[in-house]
């Protein structure tokens, strides 16, 4: 093939190559979706109220705290944990997001559970009330969690299960903080899998949906 012929194709090839659509920075990512948490969980606060004595809970109930802190880590390392690892060269900072993730449920579910167990001293809750709480966590995690989606789709990532499941269970979690705040019910059951486990339980749930979100997400382009 003469030298021409060569540069030809290659000027061919050029033009029919979709334009690289830069990923957002990741501490913007981040931002961002926080923000839109903050919004809904303002929103969801509103709508269902704090209850009276949640200072003195805070002040003196050490196992509700520690589920509040296990969310806290959960929420923020799992959703580090998603976005970073879905942009190369980004490996510190996703794993350093999955030790927060992972230390946040042990920290919430397992060290919080004890806890509960052996201070908390209220009567059941109805089922009822966790599958709400659940619901609630599920819902207020959507807009940011489809945020998060749209990020990691965009970055093309390997692992896209655990990223994703990453992803909602950050989200959950930090949804299942203002479920948490706003929840009159103490029983051991319903704060240890309506709140503590939310994270997990949602991600289990959602992970295969948002899989599926995120083909349709990379799809586009390559239709357009």
């Amino acid at each position: 093939m003469s030298e021409d012929n060569t540069k030809t194709l290659i000027d061919r090839l050029a033009r029919d190559l979709a334009p690289v659509k830069p990923i957002p920075r990741l501490r913007a990512a981040l931002v961002g979706i926080v923000a839109l948490w903050i919004l809904v969980g303002g929103v969801a606060l509103a709508i269902r109220g704090l209850p009276e004595n949640l200072a003195h809970v805070l002040a003196t109930n050490v196992a509700f705290d520690l589920v509040l802190a296990g969310l806290v880590l959960t929420g923020v390392g799992g959703l580090v944990w998603a976005l970073a690892a879905s942009v190369p060269g980004r490996e510190g900072p996703a794993n350093w997001g999955r030790f927060f993730a992972f230390s946040g449920v042990v920290l919430g579910a397992g060290l919080g559970g004890f806890a509960i167990r052996g201070e908390i001293a209220a009567p059941s809750s109805p089922f009822a009330s966790d599958m709400i709480c659940l619901g609630w966590s599920g819902l207020i995690a959507l807009i940011p969690g489809v945020a998060a989606v749209a990020y990691v789709a965009r970055a093309f990532p390997t692992h896209r299960g655990w990223i994703l499941a990453a992803g909602a269970a950050g989200a959950t979690a930090l949804g299942a903080i203002i479920v948490h705040l706003s929840c009159p019910y103490m029983g051991f059951r319903h704060l240890l899998f309506a709140h503590a486990l939310a994270p997990a339980i949602v991600a289990i749930v959602v992970t295969i949906p948002m899989l599926a979100v995120m083909r349709i997400l990379e799809r586009k382009p390559s239709q357009s």
